[in-house]
């Protein structure tokens, strides 16, 4: 299996997000300090797919971007096989940490990948090309991105139930999940910063849980958008949002846990020569 290795992008244009949203993620690194831990079965379709986007391989020079604990950068690693190299970046320095891999950075790479990252960047194109200037001439770019919101419920729900308690019914001051969520949007974006043949595939997918408490862990522990949706809130207004939450989440309850459906949008694109 590749090394897998840690390098920071913070000087890349586009790529590192404002303070809030790395900062509620720095709270919560415990939670994605072992790859795998955050159910991950619905993420192995889509994250297979990009790999094949990226033609990961035995030998190739991988980046990843918006790491996270890592899931999909050991997926990588196994297809790059000894003789290749995945190195590791994220928003946030504590989330980057807990794999506790580090290392130099080598260009260029012949493939790069961001699962759920894009959405995160404070200007994706501005991170889209600061990607591909990191990839050599004919090296393949993939992602991963959340569909719809009417496909999504157990992001979108709670999302809107929170903005709506948090007096923000149009959205707060954080990313917006589904900001990409339209394929011929993504692929528009991908284009236009220099990817050619690009391609946006439908995932669909399904977040099980064994309960609705733990489906409400997963959402208050692990994903930073939300709180910073209402984070600030006080904490009457905090719990009457999750106590509806839960309500929504029932509808999806069944005597098999929580099973409540998904899609993501998987792209891929290939560096044109300059």
């Amino acid at each position: 299996m590749a090394a897998a290795r840690r390098i920071r992008l913070a000087g890349a244009a586009g790529l590192v997000n404002g303070p809030s949203p790395a900062g509620n993620w720095n709270k919560t690194p415990d939670t994605w300090s072992q790859p795998g831990s955050v159910n991950a079965p619905c993420f192995e379709i889509a994250t297979s797919l990009m790999l094949d986007f990226a033609a990961v391989r035995d030998g190739t020079r991988v980046l990843d971007i918006a790491t996270a604990a890592g899931e999909q950068t050991i997926a990588a690693a196994r297809r790059a096989g000894a003789r290749g190299h995945v190195h590791t970046t994220d928003l946030s320095p504590a989330m980057i940490d807990a794999p506790l891999w580090a290392a130099d950075h080598p260009k260029p790479f012949d493939a790069a990948i961001c699962r759920l990252g894009l959405t995160l960047m404070p200007d994706p194109a501005a991170g889209l090309r600061s990607i591909r200037a990191c990839l050599r001439p004919g090296g393949r770019f993939a992602a991963v991105v959340h569909g719809p919101a009417a496909a999504n419920p157990f992001i979108a729900q709670p999302l809107e139930i929170l903005r709506r308690h948090a007096g923000q019914p149009d959205g707060g001051p954080g990313p917006d999940p589904f900001d990409l969520s339209d394929p011929a949007d993504l692929a528009g974006l991908i284009e236009s910063c220099g990817f050619a043949d690009v391609i946006v595939l439908p995932v669909p997918t399904v977040w099980r849980f064994p309960t609705i408490a733990a489906g409400i862990a997963m959402l208050q522990a692990t994903l930073g958008q939300y709180h910073v949706s209402a984070g600030d809130q006080p904490p009457e207004v905090q719990a009457a949002a999750w106590a509806e939450i839960a309500d929504a989440l029932h509808r999806h309850a069944g005597p098999r846990g929580l099973a409540v459906p998904g899609e993501f949008l998987v792209a891929g694109g290939i560096n044109q020569p300059h």
